[in-house]
């Protein structure tokens, strides 16, 4: 195809991020730019649970059409409004957040609902398409490299006659324009709706691009005395010790944190393994972080925190709470005379219901807020 839709239709990215989103790295001029380049004529800016630049964006000639949208986290997974006239807090049950966005005469559209890596809707997404509560189903994500994936989405929108939607979801300048749809061109909320019944899904697969520039291969200097952390972790893990000299261990001014990922279930050979390698990693102290929710579970909260007790394991809780169906569930449980709770790049209205929740559990004495 060429980079000029014909007469009388438009490419509309229907699904990217901003910088205002905190893990995107993508400018609004960026943004400018890389659409004249790949011949888009409308981006839909979803940042995630802000509508700040977007709103920005619709005020700035760009020399593309802005249509403002967020993608908002909700604990069944995330929904993007469409043609919002106000932001949407991501601390609402999913039921709330669609009542806001169709109280603006919004279009509730659904992003990469079988991706299992993000936190998807398709788990409840049958019951909220039978329900007439979804405008339209994401069928193509750039960012998805399995083909299955996006078919199995395109299967549902079928299944319940639902129009399809398909977007970059880029994160920064290269991404943009991966995905999109070509369609009749349209003016507003319903209009878009309407016109999706003749709209053409285009795409491909393309991953973020390198947030950061690889170092340099280049060997050190002899006696040169920094140990990189990622090596610290690498010494420790095979139980060799960091090598005499180098001060590597300075670098972490505390204890090295172990995450272990989701597909590590507790067990018995799961708790020998955390004891191994806190054991390599002595003399410096270990912190735990679990990812798989069986360790956290009501029947296992309190196994794993008497064993991790024992061992004087300190429990790291982060990203709390991180609102997919299967992450751990937050843990209120302290055994020393002071406890510390940061909370670190929160959005307002999530850090003061967290804040006050806290206040609430360890009442009577609740903390300064």
């Amino acid at each position: 195809m060429g980079l000029v839709a014909p007469a009388g239709r438009v490419r509309v990215d229907c699904h990217l991020h901003t910088v205002a989103s905190g893990d995107a790295v993508l400018t609004l001029e960026e943004l400018a730019e890389r659409a004249k380049q790949t011949g888009l004529d409308v981006v839909c800016i979803t940042d995630h649970n802000v509508t700040t630049a977007a709103v920005q964006a619709t005020e700035r000639d760009l020399g593309v059409r802005i249509v403002v949208g967020e993608e908002i986290r909700t604990p069944d997974g995330d929904v993007i409004g469409l043609f919002l006239t106000e932001r949407i807090p991501y601390v609402l049950p999913l039921a709330e957040v669609i009542s806001r966005i169709k109280a603006q005469h919004g279009l509730v559209y659904v992003p990469h609902p079988f991706d299992l890596a993000r936190s998807s809707l398709g788990r409840v997404l049958p019951g909220l398409c039978a329900e007439d509560a979804v405008d339209i189903v994401e069928v193509f994500n750039a960012k998805i490299s399995n083909p299955a994936l996006n078919q199995q989405a395109a299967d549902l929108a079928a299944r319940f006659a639902l129009p399809g939607g398909a977007g970059s979801d880029a994160h920064d300048a290269p991404g943009v324009g991966a995905a999109y749809l070509e369609m009749p061109d349209f003016d507003g909320p319903a209009d878009f709706l309407a016109a999706l019944a003749d709209a053409q899904p285009t795409g491909e697969f393309r991953d973020h691009a390198v947030r950061y520039p690889r170092r340099s291969g280049l060997p050190r200097p002899r006696g040169d005395p920094r140990t990189s952390a990622a090596e610290v972790c690498r010494f420790a893990a095979l139980g060799q010790p960091v090598p005499a000299g180098r001060g590597g261990l300075d670098l972490l001014r505390g204890a090295i944190l172990l995450q272990f990922p989701p597909w590590f279930p507790i067990s018995r050979p799961g708790k020998e393994y955390i004891l191994a390698c806190a054991e390599r990693a002595a003399p410096r102290r270990v912190c735990v972080e679990f990812r798989n929710r069986t360790w956290m579970t009501d029947e296992n909260q309190k196994e794993t925190l008497e064993f991790l007790s024992a061992h004087r394991l300190p429990y790291v809780c982060a990203d709390e709470p991180q609102g997919y169906p299967n992450s751990i569930p937050p843990v209120l449980a302290a055994d020393a005379d002071e406890t510390h709770v940061v909370f670190n790049n929160c959005y307002r209205d999530y850090a003061h219901v967290n804040a006050g929740q806290l206040a609430g559990l360890i009442s009577p004495s609740p903390p300064e807020i």
